[in-house]
């Protein structure tokens, strides 16, 4: 298959997109014929060595595809070990490639309205800051929510997320603080004057 593989850590002259071995799928895995994968900040500290990982290694946490039977899916990043998360793309080989192999438990339908690339967009920004806000800090209704950088991906999910569970969010860009409009869109920020 061809892949995107680093062989050292560094900047972008470190990517090669070269022939790789198919994954053999383990026990409980699911071959997937990759159509949309993302690039995320993780990728780019991997690639650094922020931390450094075993290579050669394929990056990328997050993709959609077409699993053995023909359905389309989107895969979950996070493994999960009981209580320990593993990433793909940083624990193992990621998602910029032609195929991946993961848990089964970690493969999901997707909905035929729902394209490929939007699928891949979302995963790892939505799963941290979920864990975040629900997991760790247990967010409720009515509580407020400090999102640092909404611009960004874990800041925008982070605002959506916030938004669904009924919290109120202080949002801050960039160049200034925005408020949340709880009567507006999902994940309309109105500047703050």
């Amino acid at each position: 298959m061809k892949a995107i593989r680093i062989h050292e850590d560094g900047g972008p002259e470190v990517l090669r997109y070269e022939e790789a071995p198919d994954p053999e799928p383990a026990p409980g895995e699911v071959l997937i014929r990759l159509r949309a994968a993302s690039l995320n900040r993780l990728d780019l500290w991997i690639r650094k060595g922020l931390p450094s990982v075993p290579k050669p290694r394929i990056l990328g946490a997050d993709g959609a595809g077409i699993d053995e039977s023909g359905r389309r899916v989107v895969i979950n990043p996070g493994l999960d070990h009981g209580g320990a998360i593993s990433v793909v793309g940083e624990h193992m080989d990621g998602t910029h490639a032609e195929l991946i192999a993961v848990p089964g438990t970690n493969v999901y339908p997707l909905p035929d309205e729902i394209s490929f690339e939007e699928a891949a967009a979302f995963p790892l920004v939505f799963e941290t800051s979920y864990r975040m806000l629900v997991t760790r800090t247990g967010l409720r209704e009515g509580e407020w929510v400090l999102v640092w950088g909404v611009g960004s991906g874990i800041g925008t999910a982070s605002l959506q997320i916030a938004k669904a569970l009924g919290g109120r969010a202080r949002a801050h860009g960039v160049r200034r603080p925005v408020r949340e409009d709880r009567s507006a869109d999902p994940g309309v920020a109105n500047p703050r004057v």
